[in-house]
């Protein structure tokens, strides 16, 4: 394993609004709510020395009292658009070598993956993992179809997302002066001309976003536990 310092920003400070009244990122999945998954394992990795854990500002003191064990995490509140919430949990990070972004509603997290994100990173400046897409996508306009991209084009993104400290700061920066308007870290990073690797993810990386989801997510859970 190469020696590099990892810091993390994990992001939970989401408003759950498709989840039917259940705030996903506190919900008890195998006697842990969920944000506790993926940051255990983030700060099981060894390369990891810090993890800002950004949340709504109403719920910073009692985060707090939950990580108050762990002198790597710092819990700051999250901004009004996920981008915003990213650039805060980036601001509170040191002297790192790699910032990583992950989704606190993605629980089910490998060491494998993160290392191999990592490697990733550290060899062309950036990375993500992804799945490839199954279905076809149509690109639609007015309610029609309007063209067909070529499905093993195509990939569907995962966290964490890992980028070199100097190309995250530097994007931060472009996005907030050029106002851009990205859908993850990934787009920003390529918009602003950096290269952005694409790793193996995995199916078990599955993102909470509304009730459906519950039940896979109990049966993950229960394997991981096993």
């Amino acid at each position: 394993m190469q020696n590099f310092r990892l810091g993390v920003v994990l992001c939970a400070a989401g408003r759950s609004s498709r989840m039917g009244g259940t705030d996903k990122i506190d919900y008890m999945l195998g006697g842990k709510p969920v944000h506790r998954w993926a940051a255990e394992c983030l700060l099981a990795y060894p390369q990891t020395t810090e993890l800002a854990l950004v949340v709504p500002a109403e719920k910073l003191d009692a985060f707090a009292a939950l990580y108050a064990g762990d002198a790597r995490v710092t819990v700051c509140a999250g901004g009004a658009t996920r981008q915003e919430s990213v650039a805060n949990g980036v601001r509170v990070l040191g002297e790192v070598d790699l910032i990583a972004v992950h989704d606190g509603a993605r629980p089910f997290l490998r060491p494998e993956l993160i290392d191999a994100v990592c490697c990733a990173a550290l060899e062309v400046g950036g990375a993500i993992p992804a799945m490839p897409v199954t279905d076809t996508i149509h690109v639609t306009r007015d309610g029609l179809a309007v063209a067909t991209p070529e499905r093993g084009a195509l990939a569907a993104a995962q966290t964490p997302q890992i980028f070199r400290r100097e190309i995250m700061l530097e994007v931060l920066r472009r996005v907030e002066e050029e106002h851009l308007t990205v859908t993850d870290d990934c787009s920003a990073v390529v918009a602003c001309g950096y290269d952005c690797r694409i790793v193996p993810g995995s199916a078990d990386n599955m993102k909470i976003t509304s009730p459906s989801d519950l039940a896979r997510a109990e049966r993950i859970a229960a394997a991981f536990l096993a």
